[in-house]
């Protein structure tokens, strides 16, 4: 018999495994097998098994326990186990080979030992194979539903101090590259320990991530600060101090260097470590300024009291745009500036805006911050567009933005009334589907936004679903295995930005419960933000559940759930207790701690779940699961472990899922993962021309421009089978470019040679779309894919190297982590133009978007750099990008959207 601890509690006995029923025997088994071959007391077992307030009938209730155990452990093949009664308690006699949790000890005693000796590889090997049993938190299922001991505990903490001990042998090997995406998820799940801090911010540093090495620092010191009232200890400030002054122990043992700090190009490297580095790029960002606008009589408040108002309202901001995902970056008395889309892109900036200045509003304008300050009322303004983002990666870590979408910011707030939020036409048109808008009717223009749009998984739409039949269709597999065999099912279905994740699940969703009424189906979205009215995963499963509508009021949201949880459970008090637990989730108050309450939550979905699957069968389908938070994702997957309920989970994510949890999806039969493939061209084609051929909708903000259609090969070329670009394109193409979008972006690649044939620009959503993804790169994997679209369409190790400044081997590593990405490709040998491996990029996209985020003194000096490589190399470029003798004379103002349809060059190769 087998008994695993390392996850949710299983007994395995010949293959087969053996169903303990009930939470108390579980509980039971979990507590005498912690202590295998110990006798446990009496007293003990009470209080594992009631907690504090133990009942009079418990020792009555503790003996049918442990005879229910008794009866599914008895085997007659097996007489090693059996639970024996003491005079004051009982005693589990087992083999301790056959608990993983000793076979755990037993490998990490050795792989010490062998640390201690000096034999490193081997001490790996074994504190590695120590750590692979593990399959989740320790009795997952028990402390899901609300069972923890200290024994528990001390099992998580060992597994960690194994972890470290791990690490710091392979740091010591070199292996840095390979150990940052495993710290970094490690340490998102345990930011207060210290020794974990310290391997992680060596390994960034030695990666040549040297601002991630000192953010995990800070935010270390921020959670010991907040949690325990402590600094951190000597050894990671001393790390600190070292990696500030790139202190050269902290070098690999092998002699490697740590990249070192990139110039404003990302490309030259600085001569010396004593100036902070500086890194400069365009970015597309929505700029948001808050003005706080006090009562008449305010000037004749004591100026202390005003400051004070100052003050907290500065602190309401800067907890709403925070929340929201923005930078606050500046602070001019009653006016706070921010900024969405910095340092790393994301593709909602407008949404994320202007729903933080309605957050802001709402705070500001409900009550005063103050007893003094009787009323403040508040006005905002947000655009969008090009700014040039400076990072400074010193210990500061400050950013400056420059640009006209800050000016244009700043004349829309002179001119906004107090109570109003006026955004410019780029914002409205990006942000269209997420709150309540009309025009502007004076000579600025723009937009008045007056309220959110409700949220919710993505509709179904009009554009035909094609191409995708196969995965609906495996999909409808799936869920017939879980009707039919009783066992549940996660099925985790990956694809990167646009790739039709979300309109799979939502056909998936209608076609569920086509022609069996009796199938339940909970649909929900993680949202990116949470609101603090507004219900979060959790939540909206359960709102779809019991019919809750987002304008529903209060009183009739709060019949709804309460019907649905008492048509459920057995007893009044099973649903009193359900009810308590889930009532915050599905109808959260705006001054509830939305998080702690999910936490004490997480029993009480489980059993509701469980109800619900009981006699029926039940699909929960989870839309953008990568941004669920760490307890979400494991309880989902103990969900899918063996003996939980029949349920098939079908959840979307992106892959940066993957990068946080390299191991999810794998390792048993209740998991599987499906990966969207680009669609092939005809089923592209065919949504192309469907959208292309609706009526023109011209419901956007601003004005429109025509544009001509381009050669179908070229077109089809760039969309590359992504659903979400195909409908993009044909908008574009039938309803024109938004004017406000090209003026939006007409500095952005000022000085660039792309040429355009064609005239049709990137559309807004895919140029961020690619952006974002980009910036979920590496920093060295993301100035290698720059250097690489300074160069041409198809580039080699070797050149990549040179224009970089950095290794041969470093460039060749990096372009296989592309590869990997799915941006670059490996150019047939039988195709390559020379004797090295040669990559081109997968999309025209992709390259247009990297290469026009790099300023022009960052393209000049690689143009330059490029051209004496190829002079002593003697190497051509088929297609080199940059035409000009002198890179500084041209002035052709290319924009985002006209360098994206860039034809192959036909020019002849570069000479020195």
């Amino acid at each position: 018999m087998q008994f695993n601890l390392l996850g949710p509690l299983t007994v395995v006995h010949q293959g087969q495994t053996v169903l303990i029923r009930g939470l108390k025997q579980r509980a039971a088994l979990g507590i005498l097998l912690l202590h295998a071959n110990r006798t446990v007391a009496t007293s003990r077992l009470l209080t594992a098994l009631w907690g504090d307030d133990v009942p009079p009938t418990a020792r009555k209730g503790l003996q049918n326990v442990v005879a229910g155990l008794r009866r599914a452990l008895h085997s007659a093949t097996d007489t090693s186990v059996a639970l024996e009664t003491r005079p004051h308690g009982y005693v589990l006699r087992v083999p301790e080979q056959d608990i993983d949790w000793y076979r755990h000890q037993a490998l990490v005693e050795q792989g010490r030992a062998e640390m201690a000796a000096g034999a490193r590889e081997p001490a790996v090997a074994l504190l590695r194979e120590a750590l692979g049993l593990w399959r989740g938190p320790v009795l997952a299922d028990l402390v899901e539903a609300g069972v923890d001991w200290p024994e528990t505990g001390l099992v998580r903490s060992a597994r960690l101090d194994v972890l470290e001990d791990c690490v710091e042998a392979e740091l010591a090997a070199g292996s840095h590259h390979e150990l940052v995406a495993e710290l970094l998820a490690e340490y998102e799940a345990n930011p207060a320990r210290e020794r974990l801090c310290g391997q992680l911010m060596l390994a960034l540093y030695r990666c040549g991530r040297h601002a991630e090495a000192l953010s995990a620092y800070r935010r270390t010191r921020d959670t010991l600060a907040r949690e325990l009232g402590l600094d951190p200890g000597r050894a990671l400030r001393d790390l600190e101090q070292s990696i500030l002054n790139h202190d050269a122990s902290l070098l690999p043992p092998s002699g490697d260097t740590p990249a070192a700090p990139w110039t404003a190009d990302r490309g030259e490297r600085e001569p010396g470590y004593d100036t902070p580095p500086v890194s400069v790029e365009w970015k597309l960002v929505s700029v948001l300024m808050v003005r706080a606008h006090f009562d008449p009589h305010a000037q004749h408040h004591d100026p202390e009291c005003v400051a004070e108002g100052l003050r907290l309202a500065g602190a309401a901001v800067r907890d709403e745009v925070r929340r929201h995902g923005g930078v606050v970056t500046g602070v001019i008395g009653s006016m706070w500036q921010a900024a969405f889309g910095v340092p790393r892109s994301q593709e909602d900036i407008a949404e994320r805006a202007m729903r933080a200045a309605l957050a802001v509003q709402r705070r500001l304008g409900d009550h005063a911050p103050n007893g003094v300050i009787t009323r403040m009322e508040v006005s905002a303004a947000v655009t969008t567009g090009e700014a040039l983002l400076s990072r400074h990666c010193g210990g500061d870590r400050r950013i400056d933005l420059t640009g006209g979408v800050l000016d244009r910011c700043q004349q829309l707030l002179d001119f906004v009334r107090p109570g109003t939020i006026r955004v410019c036409d780029t914002t409205a048109r990006a942000g269209h589907c997420a709150v309540v808008h009309s025009p502007a009717v004076d000579q600025l223009g723009g937009w008045l936004v007056t309220g959110l749009l409700p949220s919710g998984p993505a509709p179904t739409g009009p554009a035909p679903f094609t191409g995708r039949g196969e995965e609906l269709g495996a999909l409808r597999g799936r869920l017939d295995a879980v009707r039919t065999g009783g066992r549940p099912h996660l099925v985790t279905v990956v694809g990167p930005p646009g790739s039709g994740r979300s309109r799979l699940a939502a056909e998936f969703a209608a076609a569920a419960g086509a022609g069996d009424e009796r199938v339940r189906r909970l649909v929900g979205r993680v949202p990116p933000f949470r609101e603090p009215a507004r219900p979060g995963l959790l939540g909206g499963l359960l709102a779809s559940y019991a019919g809750i509508g987002p304008d529903d009021p209060p009183e009739a949201a709060q019949d709804r759930l309460d019907r649905a949880v008492r048509g459920l459970a057995g007893t009044a008090r099973t649903a009193d207790w359900l009810m308590s637990r889930l009532a915050p989730l599905a109808l959260p108050r705006p001054d509830g701690d939305a998080e702690q309450e999910e936490a004490q939550a997480l029993p009480a979905w489980r059993r509701f779940l469980e109800e619900l699957a009981t006699d029926a069968p039940l699909t929960v389908i989870i839309d953008d699961l990568h941004l669920a938070d760490d307890a979400v994702l494991d309880l989902l997957d103990d969900l899918a472990s063996p003996g939980s309920v029949p349920v098939l989970i079908v959840a979307t994510a992106r892959p940066e899922l993957l990068q946080r949890r390299p191991r999810w999806g794998q390792g048993r039969p209740e998991l599987s993962t499906l990966f969207l493939e680009p669609l092939p061209e005809d089923a592209t084609a065919e949504l192309f021309d469907a959208v292309l051929s609706m009526p023109p909708l011209r419901n956007g903000a601003g004005l429109h421009t025509r544009v001509g259609l381009p050669s179908r090969a070229a077109l089809m070329a760039r969309i590359d089978g992504n659903p979400r670009f195909a409908v993009e394109y044909a908008e574009a193409l039938r309803d024109g470019t938004p004017l406000s979008w090209e003026l939006s972006a007409r500095t952005l690649s000022q000085a660039d040679h792309l040429p355009d044939a064609t005239g049709l620009p990137v559309p807004q959503s895919v140029y961020s779309i690619i952006a974002t993804r980009l910036d979920t790169l590496p920093d060295h994997d993301r100035a290698v894919l720059q250097d690489a679209a300074a160069l041409g369409t198809r580039v080699t190790a070797a050149a990549v190297a040179a224009v970089g400044g950095r290794d041969h081997d470093e460039a060749a590593h990096c372009l296989r982590h592309l590869e990997q990405a799915g941006l670059l490709r490996r150019v047939p040998a039988a195709l390559a133009s020379g004797d090295q491996m040669e990559y081109a990029f997968r999309t025209p996209l992709v390259r247009c978007v990297a290469y026009v985020q790099l300023p022009r003194t960052a393209r000049v000096a690689k143009y330059r750099r490029a051209a004496a490589w190829h002079g002593d190399s003697g190497a051509e470029f088929p297609d080199q990008v940059i035409p000009h003798e002198d890179p500084l004379s041209s002035r052709d103002g290319c924009t985002i959207a006209e360098c994206s349809l860039e034809e192959p060059s036909t020019r002849a190769p570069m000479r020195r």
